[in-house]
């Protein structure tokens, strides 16, 4: 899969190594990839193991449009938000969420389809250390 990033300054050959718009190779940038990104809790239900996408990301993130028209069902999440404390199974107390919103809706999607989307490459990345020389470099090709 091709792909372009820092304005076209780099190129992402064919062999799915990095070059410079001058065809020079640039060892230190590789794939950014949809399981690099993304890490979304799952649940099994009736055999299927589900991904559990917040439609609120889903919505938000371009990466994510295909679960907006996938026709993939929504639920509530199966996770609790990091607010809403978790119970023991002895406490018989009643338990009222603050908000009942706090819990988000997500799409559903079968884990073995997110398995083929998720080595999708999505854009560049390199390390921390290589950022200031990486954009340097990007500038002086794109100035040109």
């Amino acid at each position: 899969m091709g792909g372009t990033a820092l304005s076209g300054a780099l190129r992402r050959g064919p062999d799915g190594r990095w070059y410079w718009a001058d065809g020079t190779l640039e060892p230190r940038v590789t794939d950014l990839r949809m399981a690099d990104w993304f890490r979304f809790p799952t649940r099994e239900e009736d055999g299927v193991v589900y991904v559990e996408v917040p439609v609120s990301q889903a919505r938000a993130d371009t990466q994510l449009k295909w679960v907006r028209f996938g026709h993939y069902r929504t639920d509530l999440s199966s996770t609790l938000p990091p607010s809403v404390p978790e119970r023991s199974p002895h406490d018989k107390r009643l338990f009222a969420f603050d908000e009942p919103a706090s819990i988000p809706e997500v799409y559903l999607i079968p884990k073995s389809e997110w398995d083929r989307v998720e080595m999708a490459e999505i854009d560049a990345r390199w390390d921390q250390a290589d950022h200031e020389d990486i954009i340097a470099r990007a500038r002086e090709i794109n100035s040109r």
